[in-house]
Order: C-alpha cells, then structure tokens, then sequence
C-alpha cells in the first residue's frame, strides 16, 4: 500500500486527497493535500464559483494537525484565490480549518476538550503548543473575548487549590475548586486557569 493511500485513511480529512507525505524530518510530517472539489468557497460566506483569481499563483498554506507517533504533523496545501462579490480576494476555505487558523479543527477540538479536563501547562506539554501562542493568533485587539467562569466540588483533603466556599451545586461541606475559560469570538479556548475556593 502506498504512504498516500495510508495517510489518506489516517488522517481522514473532509473534502481532501493527500498528495505527498515527507518523513524527512525525524520531529515532524508534513502531509501535502489537494481539496477535491472543483467550486472555489469563499471562507467568510456561503458564495462559491468556479473562476479562480490569478489561477496560476496559487498561495501555499499550513496547518499543525494531531500528532503522529511522537511527530508533529503539519499538513499543507497550495490554495487558490478566489474573487467574492462581498469579500473581496480571498484565499479559498478548506472544510477541515477554520478561516486564518494555522491549526486543523481536530487539533483546535482537541485543545478545546483538554481545557475542560486539564491546566493550561499540562496542555501545552501534550501537545507542544505555547497558550501565549495561541492567544497571539486567535485574539485581535479590540476583538470579542469569551470568559466563564465556574466551580466545581470536589472529594478528598489533598488539593492545595481546594477550600471551602458557596457551592452553586448544593453540596455543603465539601471542598470547591474555581475555573475559568477564555475563549475567541469562534470558541477556541486561548486560556485556562484553576483558582482556589471563591
């Protein structure tokens, strides 16, 4: 079987068939796709066509993906232009990545679900990415922050970050822990922190 067809059935990418796969680089993978569909799709809205803008120069895009076997996987494709009646020249959107994001949905998914579980240290040494990283490309001054702030009760006398306090679920006597959330406006979490008892 061929590392295209492998990675094909790996990775499994909406609307995408991998090109190339480079092993080279013993900390990293890079996946070289092709979008599948013929209608150029404008990122910021529901217009698609079939004339390309400038259909020679195409614009080489990159995301980080989930990682594979202890690598990094970087997947990369080179995109055409397209011109949208409201928009303007845009580079096309891809079904797997949100608009101007460097990363996959996959890998904002994960990030996403290991906000709720984990801290924010723990979670850039799993998946090898900095919060001050991800904050950087996903808020924009003077943009739309998302914070919730919440509590939980918690079993057992050992955590440092526990003490007593109101409890929103009714459980009195039992020791409460704060969180909160940090989100942009397309509910990509940028930052968590743990907090002791209210």
């Amino acid at each position: 079987m061929r590392a295209t067809t492998v990675f094909n059935r790996l990775l499994d990418l909406d609307g995408v068939s991998v090109r190339d796969v480079d092993l080279d680089d013993p900390r990293k993978v890079v996946v070289t796709v092709a979008l599948r569909r013929r209608r150029l799709a404008c990122p910021l809205c529901d217009f698609t066509t079939r004339a390309a803008y400038e259909a020679d120069r195409r614009v080489l895009s990159r995301w980080r993906h989930l990682d594979l076997a202890g690598r990094t996987l970087e997947v990369v494709a080179k995109l055409r232009r397209l011109v949208c009646p409201t928009h303007k020249v845009r580079v096309e959107a891809v079904p797997f990545a949100r608009h101007r994001s460097e990363f996959t949905r996959d890998f904002d998914c994960l990030v996403a679900w290991l906000a709720t579980k984990m801290d924010k240290t723990a979670i850039g040494r799993l998946v090898r990415v900095d919060w001050a990283t991800l904050a950087r490309r996903h808020l924009t001054p003077s943009g739309l922050v998302l914070y919730d702030l919440s509590g939980s009760w918690m079993e057992g006398r050992t955590c440092p970050l526990a003490g007593h306090g109101y409890s929103r679920d009714g459980r009195r006597g039992k020791a409460q822990i704060c969180y909160g959330l940090v989100t942009d406006a397309d509910d990509r979490p940028v930052a968590v922190n743990v907090f002791g008892d209210r």
